[in-house]
């Protein structure tokens, strides 16, 4: 059984706990993901880019193994690796799966989840040494326009999977304004029925969410974002709360339908 999650800073590669393998050594930045997300029991949750299984057996322990949580990957060997961390780890899954995250909506067809997480596939730019070549071996441009393209194909089809009041939770390791801010500015123009959510997280190496790049503006509502700068302690990081919006309401003077939510804790 996962163990209960006592809060950041736990453990060291030295500590007993480590040295046994039933713990996992991440970045704080790794943590928020999860900690946004807030599993709690019997909660459905799919984990749509699950792999390795950092953030998949830190849902699982925060909700002391009572959510019902999917995890998804795309690669056989990956998901081999997620299964064997999760068991090591002790983190209870419901069910793996080997879907394309892009088209996953078509296999999981007739399911919905109350909370989903996309930590999705970028382009590392907030794990990246900038005194290192190799790091920068994979980087151009057209590689992030093409995982804006998946990242945006990847909300879409979360978003047929999530329950109506539901959060969808979006967060990356990358500093570029393309694959954070422009995506869900995205979402919001997209998606009828989504909105912001804030994080409830303050951190100090957090800064203004990106308004404007490339001549273009963003969604004011992204203010409720939450942009990390990197730190001594932390990689940089980006992620972002939506909810989607559960009932048609029609106005009193022209029955005109607009979308509401049964607010609740956010």
């Amino acid at each position: 059984m996962a163990g209960p999650w006592i809060g950041p800073g736990i453990g060291t590669p030295w500590s007993p706990s480590c040295r046994e393998s039933s713990a996992d050594i991440q970045n704080p930045a790794s943590w928020l993901a999860a900690l946004v997300i807030d599993p709690q029991p019997n909660e459905r949750i799919l984990d749509l880019c699950a792999a390795p299984g950092g953030k998949t057996s830190h849902l699982a322990a925060m909700s002391n193994n009572q959510a019902h949580i999917t995890a998804n990957d795309n690669s056989y060997g990956r998901l081999q690796r997620l299964k064997a961390n999760c068991k090591r780890l002790g983190a209870e899954i419901d069910e793996f799966t080997l879907f394309d995250a892009s088209s996953i909506s078509k296999k999981l067809e007739g399911r919905e989840f109350d909370k989903i997480l996309i930590d999705a596939p970028c382009s590392g730019e907030g794990m990246m040494r900038y005194d290192i070549d190799k790091d920068f071996a994979s980087w151009s441009v057209a590689h992030i326009k093409r995982l804006q393209g998946l990242q945006k194909q990847m909300i879409k089809q979360a978003w047929k999977l999530l329950s109506p009041g539901g959060y969808l939770v979006y967060s990356t390791c990358t500093i570029a304004p393309e694959e954070n801010e422009a995506v869900i500015d995205y979402a919001l123009r997209s998606l009828d029925d989504a909105r912001l959510a804030p994080t409830q997280l303050q951190l100090e190496n957090s800064v203004p969410p990106v308004r404007e790049w490339n001549g273009r503006s963003f969604n004011a509502d992204l203010s409720a974002c939450l942009r990390l700068k990197p730190s001594k302690d932390m990689h940089a990081f980006f992620v972002a709360k939506l909810q989607k919006l559960q009932q048609m309401i029609h106005t009193k003077f022209d029955n005109t339908p607009i979308r509401g939510v049964v607010m609740g804790n956010l």
